[in-house]
């Protein structure tokens, strides 16, 4: 499922932004969001309010939010599963060869916890971020 979610979203941010890839950088989420997502799961079958949300999830973060209102409005937008982020990673640094032969570019997996890159925070379980870098 991975597999086909990444190759699918890399193929439609290169059709939007009419480039060559040269480089594909994939970013697995912030280490808070995949317990927060697991409780957010839980909670919302409970409740829909989004201030009750808030409280009881309990993480100072500005996309607090906008993730909350977002799942509210469309639970499709939380991940079916949460998988630890390790194996999420691991699972991604083994489909390097594939999609780097599929795009015919360099690919990089990385750690949203672990770089500057603005986009790679707006990455989710299952859902990495993806930097594409043409020419």
């Amino acid at each position: 499922i991975l597999e086909k979610q990444v190759s699918y979203d890399i193929s439609e941010i290169i059709k939007l932004l009419k480039l060559k890839p040269r480089e594909i950088n994939l970013f697995v989420a912030d280490t808070w969001k995949y317990n927060f997502y697991k409780r957010l799961k839980l909670e919302i079958k409970k409740s829909r309010d989004p201030g009750i949300l808030i409280k009881k999830l309990r993480v100072k973060n500005e996309d607090i939010s906008k993730i909350i209102m977002s799942a509210i409005k469309d639970e499709s937008k939380l991940p079916h599963y949460v998988i630890p982020k390790s194996l999420e990673l691991r699972a991604l640094k083994e489909l390097i060869p594939k999609l780097s032969n599929m795009f015919n570019c360099k690919i990089f997996v990385g750690d949203a916890d672990k770089t500057s890159e603005i986009k790679a925070k707006k990455s989710s379980p299952l859902k990495p971020a993806i930097v594409v870098i043409g020419d």
